[in-house]
């Protein structure tokens, strides 16, 4: 049968359908009520973006498959243990301490939690993806994909295919070639100044070592590689010899001529992007993008030693800059108004260190978003006054149209915009007394 799919929203009508297999909740605000939802026979639902704090009751009367928590609020401990054929769960982006779950899952995304430790058993597990946790026990003859942020792993997955892990300080030490069957491998943002030594004796035919602070070109590579990522590290020149076996090469944000790339482009595939140009608003504060975030060179030569990160995206340095990370999507629904003050504060109170960087994506809704509200407090100006002003340094500034209702609401809140209403309202006295003679 077709999988039919429907989406609720504030204004859509209930439903209730023995065919329905699929359902999207859109921004509807639950309110937990097992009365608003009535469908017994949908395997897949999609709760993301929900704003909900707990889970609700209506889940126990579903047999679903695949289940979406993504990006809410839900906190402390939660039980999911009951919903049996439950194959994929998504709960990244929650405050969750810990969870129970069903025996039947085959894909786990828990990061970006409070979950310190987590331990699974489970035959039917192919993919985990579990960044945050500090302790990791897990056990699945078929567990093939592996993304998280520790070395700290008790587990035996000889048949683990892939491995990702983001964020931890000691890769160094671990060793990887426990994972015989290992074919693509990615140690991010971990500070790795050098390779680990294991991996020269891997199998490994895709190797990211992306935003780390490697200098040299690594010189232990697999004779099986054909893919390397060293986008955004020191590194400033190739030697031919250890490139022979590679079919492509990442270098975006190194210390190498574009002369040298080019004539790389010869022997191999580089798809290399030349990063926009990182621009000042004023007195040291910076709005980019996240190619800006990942290239410490840029960071090193414009002083910038605090990182603001409007997004979804984990510090590509964490022990080397002062972070604040606000993980929220570019949707007009997202609720940025509540981190304006905490951003202002955080920018007076790191910005006698040294430069600051704001940074989402793009570099133009959520950052230009923050940087907006953080020069219409300092400089007590109205949110036109403020938009004009910071577009005159970087035109690409475009907050959503949800951002700007809240920048709107700021304003207002601030009487930045009285001024400017005392001018509408004489202007108005004015031409009602024209039209009265």
């Amino acid at each position: 049968m077709n999988q039919t799919k429907l989406i609720i929203n504030k204004e859509s009508p209930k439903h209730t359908s023995k065919e329905l297999e699929s359902i999207t909740i859109l921004k509807n605000h639950h309110n937990n009520n097992e009365n608003d939802l009535q469908l017994k026979d949908i395997t897949f639902l999609d709760l993301s973006f929900q704003h909900l704090k707990i889970l609700p009751k209506y889940l126990h009367s579903l047999n679903l498959i695949k289940l979406d928590l993504s990006n809410n609020q839900i906190e402390g401990d939660i039980n999911l243990s009951f919903l049996s054929s439950l194959q994929t769960l998504d709960i990244n982006s929650n405050y969750i301490n810990s969870i129970k779950l069903p025996s039947s899952l085959e894909t786990i995304n828990i990061s970006q939690n409070n979950i310190n430790s987590f331990e699974y058993e489970n035959n039917s597990l192919r993919k985990l993806l579990c960044n945050n946790i500090n302790m990791l026990t897990i056990s699945s003859p078929n567990l093939i994909e592996l993304s998280c942020s520790t070395t700290n792993l008790i587990t035996k997955q000889q048949h683990l295919t892939k491995l990702i892990i983001m964020n931890s300080l000691h890769c160094e030490q671990y060793n990887f070639y426990q994972f015989e069957y290992l074919s693509s491998l990615t140690i991010s943002c971990c500070e790795l100044y050098f390779l680990p030594q294991c991996i020269e004796k891997m199998n490994l035919i895709c190797l990211d070592v992306s935003c780390n602070l490697i200098s040299l070109f690594p010189k232990n590579l697999p004779t099986t590689l054909t893919s390397l990522n060293l986008n955004y590290n020191q590194i400033s020149s190739i030697p031919l010899q250890y490139i022979n076996h590679l079919k492509e090469l990442f270098i975006t944000g190194n210390l190498i001529t574009l002369s040298t790339v080019e004539s790389l482009s010869n022997i191999l595939y580089i798809p290399y992007f030349k990063p926009e140009r990182l621009i000042e608003i004023e007195d040291g504060i910076y709005v980019g993008n996240k190619h800006h975030s990942q290239n410490k060179s840029i960071l090193d030569k414009f002083n910038i030693k605090s990182i603001i990160t409007v997004a979804e995206i984990l510090p590509s340095y964490p022990s080397l800059f002062n972070y604040k990370v606000i993980k929220v999507p570019d949707l007009p629904t997202t609720n940025l108004y509540i981190h304006f003050n905490e951003c202002y504060n955080f920018i007076e109170s790191n910005k006698n260190k040294g430069s600051i960087l704001i940074h989402c994506v793009a570099g133009r809704s959520r950052s230009g978003t923050i940087a907006i509200s953080y020069f219409m407090k300092k400089k007590q100006l109205s949110l036109d006054k403020t938009l004009t002003f910071i577009r005159n340094k970087n035109p690409k500034i475009e907050p959503n149209s949800g951002f700007m209702e809240q920048l709107r609401r700021y304003e207002i809140e601030m009487n930045l915009n009285k001024k400017d209403n005392k001018t509408l309202l004489s202007s108005s006295k004015h031409n009602q007394k024209c039209c009265i003679n």
